[in-house]
């Protein structure tokens, strides 16, 4: 999500940028889906959207103004009847009998079929029955590697996918403000170094935000909790 709001890297990585944004937003509605606790009560749960609401529209705000005075061509998706659905399978996954592991099963051998689907760029839309194909054979094939990632490794991948609301929510300040760097990565044709450098100080910068609002304790107005970094 992040690499790919960098327009300076997404224009000059067209084709690779359509592959991701075919399963990106999917597989993460699919997995809030299967992750959505479903057994809170009516206060419970309209306390919790409001929470999420809260700094959600101010972050919104801030960065359509942002969008008015600056050159910025990227945006935030529409969430479209396609991307609801994704999250519907997740939820139903979660209230059957299976589990999410059952359903999206570990194998390398998924890369075979993906790769097919990848050589016809026409699959590399997630509403058609190809992109929903790529969705499902891409999380197999993570799945499969992920099981041969060193522990010190996943623990700070685990530690990005717990706190992925305040990546989402503070990361245009920070993918803005990285377009000042692209002179320093001017070497660079690919600009492969300027995505993965801006990449690591967007995340880092969102933590920070995040950590300086539960030390101020300011994130119990701000997200109706005590701390937002878990």
């Amino acid at each position: 999500m992040v690499m790919f709001h960098l327009v300076y890297f997404s224009e000059k990585h067209l084709i690779i940028k359509q592959f991701v944004y075919t399963f990106h937003m999917p597989a993460f509605l699919l997995l809030s889906g299967y992750l959505v606790n479903v057994n809170k009560n009516a206060k419970s749960f309209f306390r919790g959207i409001l929470c999420l609401l809260i700094p959600y529209a101010f972050m919104e705000a801030s960065y359509v103004m942002m969008a008015a005075r600056l050159p910025i061509r990227e945006h935030i998706d529409h969430l479209t009847l396609s991307l609801l659905l994704y999250f519907m399978i997740g939820a139903l996954i979660r209230q059957s009998k299976f589990s999410f592991l059952s359903v999206f099963q570990a194998s390398f051998w998924s890369a075979i079929p993906l790769l097919i689907l990848c050589f016809y760029p026409q699959n590399f839309n997630r509403a058609t029955l190809g992109g929903i194909a790529i969705t499902f054979l891409i999380i197999s094939f993570l799945l499969a590697i992920y099981r041969y990632i060193p522990q010190r490794i996943t623990q700070v991948t685990n530690f990005v996918g717990r706190n992925t609301l305040v990546i989402l929510l503070f990361s245009p300040i920070f993918t803005i403000l990285s377009k000042s760097l692209i002179p320093l990565f001017a070497f660079d044709a690919s600009a492969v170094s300027f995505a993965c450098t801006a990449t690591i100080l967007t995340i880092a910068g969102c933590f920070g935000v995040a950590y300086l609002s539960d030390t101020l304790k300011i994130s119990r107005f701000f997200f109706g909790k005590e701390k937002v970094l878990r």
